[in-house]
C-alpha cells in the first residue's frame, strides 16, 4: 500500500511573519552568487521579509547538503544576512524556532538571529560562548532586560531550539523538550532596525528560522518542532 507524503506549511499557524529555509529541494530560496555565496534568503511568509546581503565578502556560504542532505548556510567569521525593518518584525509576544549549530565554543556571544543592536535591541538568539556551549535568549525593555540561558551545553551538534514570550514569562524549548523558562512581563523595544543573522565573530551553521508574532500554543509548539524535527531528521 503507497502513501504520500504532505509536507508541512508553517504558515498554517496564525501569526507567521519570518520564514527562511534552507532547504531547496521542494521550492528554491537561496538566491546564489557563483554557484556558492548566498545573496538573497528568500522569506516564504508571504511577507517579503527575506535576508540579503549586497557585499560580495559579507555573503555567507551555501552548504547545499549541510544538514542530512539538505542546505544550510554557514556564517564564519563575518558574514551577514539583513532583513529590513518591517511591522511583522516589530513583535512583543512572539516564538522564534531556529535550527542552527555552533562550531566554535570560543567566541563571545556570537548571535544567530536577532533584531536590533546596541542599547535598544529588541530579541535576540546567541550562543554565550567562552567555552559553555550555552544557548542565550535575549529580550530588551526600558525595564530589565531578559537572559535566559539553557541549563546545559548544546555542544557543537545540531539542535531545534525554540523561545517564546507570551507577556508573562519566557520558555526556551531544545530539541522539543523545556529547558529553561522564567518570569517576564516587559514592553519590549520596538526600535526600526534590521534584523540580522550572524555577527562579525560568529562561527556558526543554520538551516531554517521561523518567527511567528504572537505566543504559539503548547500545542502548536509541540507540532513545529516536530515538523522541524522531522524536516531535518534531527
Amino acid at each position: 500500500m503507497s502513501s504520500i507524503h504532505t509536507r508541512y506549511n508553517p504558515t498554517i499557524v496564525d501569526g507567521c511573519a519570518l520564514w527562511l529555509s534552507g532547504n531547496q529541494s521542494w521550492k528554491k530560496s537561496v538566491e546564489l552568487r557563483a554557484s556558492t555565496f548566498a545573496e538573497d534568503w528568500t522569506d516564504r511568509s508571504g511577507f517579503g521579509n527575506n535576508a540579503v546581503q549586497a557585499s560580495e565578502i559579507l555573503q555567507p556560504t551555501f552548504n547545499p547538503t549541510g544538514l542530512n542532505g539538505k542546505g544550510t548556510l554557514s556564517f564564519v567569521n563575518g558574514p551577514l544576512l539583513s532583513i529590513p525593518d518591517s511591522p511583522e518584525l516589530n513583535v512583543q509576544a512572539h516564538t522564534i524556532f531556529i535550527v542552527s549549530k555552533t562550531n566554535d565554543l570560543t567566541p563571545s556571544f556570537p548571535r544567530v538571529f536577532g533584531k536590533g543592536s546596541g542599547v535598544e535591541r529588541n530579541y535576540g538568539y546567541f550562543y554565550q560562548g567562552g567555552g559553555s556551549g550555552l544557548g542565550l535568549y535575549q529580550c530588551w525593555s526600558a525595564g530589565p532586560n531578559l537572559e535566559l540561558y539553557t541549563t546545559s551545553s548544546l555542544g557543537t551538534t545540531w539542535h531545534v531550539q525554540c523561545m517564546v514570550y507570551d507577556l508573562s514569562k519566557a520558555d526556551l524549548y531544545v530539541d522539543s523538550v523545556l529547558n529553561a523558562s522564567t518570569s517576564y512581563s516587559e514592553t519590549l523595544y520596538n526600535t526600526a532596525v534590521p534584523a540580522v543573522i550572524g555577527s562579525s565573530n560568529s562561527n556558526i551553521e543554520v538551516a531554517e528560522i521561523i518567527l511567528y508574532n504572537r505566543a504559539l500554543t503548547g500545542s502548536q509548539i509541540l507540532t513545529m518542532n516536530n515538523y522541524l524535527s522531522g524536516e531535518w531528521n534531527l
